[in-house]
């Protein structure tokens, strides 16, 4: 990874960072949920990232069940959606990450 790549990388946590925070304080609902009346694959997210940041794994886990993917999802945003050498191990933690998200909204 080049320097630049990396100060690019961390802007944009940067700015994901910010906007997660300005939607909790100002206590922003889902849009998708409040146009549709469905929960999106995300709902519960911001709330399960931010018990992460007070270490509550629990409150965590209690507000999305696949916050556990956060760290992996984010290595895979720094490694550019490859972190693995073989395309096939690449496709699986995909699809694995796409269907605990399906079963998330689909049983919560």
């Amino acid at each position: 990874m080049k320097i630049a790549d990396l100060k690019g990388k961390l802007l944009v946590t940067l700015i994901v960072f910010t906007c997660i925070l300005l939607l909790y304080v100002f206590e922003v609902p889902c849009v998708f949920l409040s146009l549709t009346g469905v929960k999106c694959l995300g709902c519960g997210m911001t709330r399960a990232f931010l018990a992460l940041l007070r270490l509550d794994f629990k409150g965590a886990f209690i507000h999305h069940k696949m916050v556990w993917s956060l760290p992996l999802l984010y290595w895979c945003f720094l490694k550019d959606g490859k972190p693995f050498k073989k395309k096939f191990l690449n496709i699986a933690v995909y699809v694995v990450l796409i269907i605990g998200f399906v079963i998330n909204v689909a049983f919560c």
